[in-house]
């Protein structure tokens, strides 16, 4: 199982490259902002003790997994960004639930 910050190194990655390919300046500014959103929330968890069986960790994780599969797409047909936008949102308030456990 990759763990939290894997999947925020991942989607932060995968966030430069649709940030890189999309032509809306709203959108790309909406993305830059989670950017910054997914490398706070990395930094925050960088050594610290996680219980990677809680609920709130799981459900960090497969937010995670699910807008990562959303920005893979949106990097293939550009025209889903909004709904890409939404499901990063959804994990950033996921990974921060777990943030406010630790």
């Amino acid at each position: 199982m990759d763990s939290l910050i894997q999947t925020l190194s991942k989607m932060a990655d995968e966030l430069n490259q649709l940030i890189d390919k999309t032509s809306d300046p709203d959108e790309q500014d909406q993305l830059s902002d989670q950017l910054d959103q997914v490398y706070s929330q990395k930094g925050k968890l960088i050594n610290k003790a996680i219980d990677q069986a809680t609920g709130e960790y799981q459900s960090a994780t497969k937010a995670l997994k699910e807008a990562s599969q959303s920005i893979e797409k949106a990097i293939q047909k550009l025209g889903k960004t909004a709904e890409v936008i939404e499901k990063i949102a959804k994990a950033i308030s996921q990974v921060s639930k777990v943030i406010q456990k630790v």
